[in-house]
């Protein structure tokens, strides 16, 4: 199977989740200033098919996004999850255990 859908179909879950982010930038919400550089780095790291910056970016955005002092709404963590999943059928094994 090819890596290119489920890569594709990650970058877009990734702008999605990039736009949502930014749309709370402009809210007032600085503190997704730092998601917003996550998702940024995580795209080009997707691009590059950079297994290492992949797996450290995207644990690094969840870990983030899942500190209940961020409070993130239910769709910023579904969005997360969209993107995981990608990654994980890309071939990119975004978790370190199974689960």
């Amino acid at each position: 199977m090819s890596t290119e859908q489920p890569r594709a179909a990650a970058r877009q879950h990734l702008d999605a989740l990039t736009a949502s982010l930014k749309a709370e930038l402009d809210r007032g919400r600085s503190e997704y200033a730092p998601l917003v550089e996550q998702c940024v780095h995580l795209d080009k790291a997707i691009a590059a098919f950079h297994m290492e910056a992949i797996r450290f970016r995207i644990f690094t955005l969840g870990r983030k996004l899942h500190d209940p002092a961020l409070g993130a709404s239910p769709d910023l963590l579904a969005r997360y999850e969209e993107i995981r999943i990608a990654l994980d059928a890309a071939g990119f094994h975004t978790r370190s255990v199974a689960m």
